[in-house]
């Protein structure tokens, strides 16, 4: 989506997008192939775009562009990295700059040190000391397991101590993915999938905090995109007479009413979690459809599939617990770890 033929905005032209006087879209210019496409040599046209109008002349959307608004005006979204875009930058420089210097470190295996200054080496040669640079040239010395080392007189081997990787290197680069991971929404260890360093508290403090951010761009997905997608389709498959649905256009927002169930977040202590679902069921603060949904089940689907388990059982003769008696058993006395209790 850009302005055709390079054109430069305009009042009324913004990166492809056409806006009327209040600055609603009214079309959308796609361009019909890649710019690189001239390169190929496939004789493809890179100068043909598709104006196509927001809406058709009964109203029914023809473009959905989905981006997050930050300001009013604002009419093309930008990428959810372009915040931390320097950060990664400066970790690649940093991360490469240490690997080189790691590199040529290990490269040295130790320094052979002479006290002596240029005049004890021309007298210790005969005062020549061409003859002392020219032996030390064709000097070769290789360290090898068990090797003993001819050094020349006066000479001692110093042991090489490299300071790469730098000690403060993990730290440093932890503290910059600390950073990316708060310009994402996303703490630091999922983003790194690395909770060795947390304990229960604190990886579950982690998680819903990153499942509220979750929830919240997959409730805006789902308004924006998929709810308006399933609309669409809706009501292309009635039109057709694929669906019956009388009076589908005077009661629109009944039958296009749903709701998108995504992947499950998962439980950290599943005993735990299953009694706080049971105690927030109980007390009316929430129902068995929303605990069904945060774990990624349709609850009509759960208790169908209860529904024919429990008719198999009973078809085959089995015996089980009843379910009922399980919930309400009470375990309000009950600890819920292996924590000693003392009176």
């Amino acid at each position: 989506m850009c302005n055709p033929n390079g054109k430069q905005d305009s009042k009324y032209l913004r990166a492809g997008i056409e806006i009327d006087a209040y600055g609603a879209p009214r079309a959308y210019h796609i361009r019909k192939s890649h710019p690189g496409d001239a390169y190929l040599g496939f004789g493809v046209d890179i100068s043909d775009w598709e104006r196509i109008p927001f809406a058709t002349s009964f109203g029914r959307r023809r473009v959905l562009h989905i981006h997050d608004k930050e300001r009013t005006g604002q009419h093309r979204g930008k990428p959810l990295l372009t915040s931390i875009m320097p950060m990664f930058k400066m970790l690649d420089h940093y991360e490469r700059s240490e690997l080189q210097a790691a590199v040529v470190n290990a490269m040295i295996a130790a320094f052979i040190e002479t006290p002596l200054d240029g005049e004890s080496i021309g007298e210790m040669f005969g005062g020549s000391v061409d003859d002392y640079l020219a032996a030390r040239n064709e000097w070769d010395i290789r360290l090898q397991g068990g090797s003993i080392i001819p050094i020349f007189p006066g000479d001692k081997v110093a042991p090489f101590t490299p300071s790469r990787p730098n000690s403060g290197y993990g730290q440093f680069v932890e503290n910059v993915l600390r950073h990316i991971g708060a310009g994402l929404n996303i703490p630091f260890e999922l983003l790194m999938k690395d909770f060795s360093k947390t304990n229960y508290s604190s990886a579950r403090a982690a998680l819903l905090e990153a499942w509220r951010y979750f929830s919240a761009q997959r409730q805006w997905l789902a308004t924006y995109w998929a709810r308006p997608v399933y609309e669409l389709w809706l009501e292309e498959a009635i039109n057709k007479g694929l669906i019956e649905a009388p009076d589908f256009y005077e009661n629109k927002a009944a039958w296009t009413r749903c709701k998108w169930i995504g992947p499950g977040r998962g439980w950290v202590d599943p005993v735990k979690e299953a009694k706080a679902a049971h105690l927030r069921m109980q007390i009316g603060l929430s129902t068995l459809e929303d605990e069904c949904a945060s774990q990624g089940l349709d609850w009509e689907e759960v208790l169908e599939q209860l529904a024919r388990e429990k008719a198999k059982i009973t078809e085959l003769g089995l015996a089980i617990n009843d379910v009922n008696s399980i919930l309400n058993t009470n375990t309000e006395d009950k600890p819920l770890d292996n924590t000693v209790h003392k009176p």
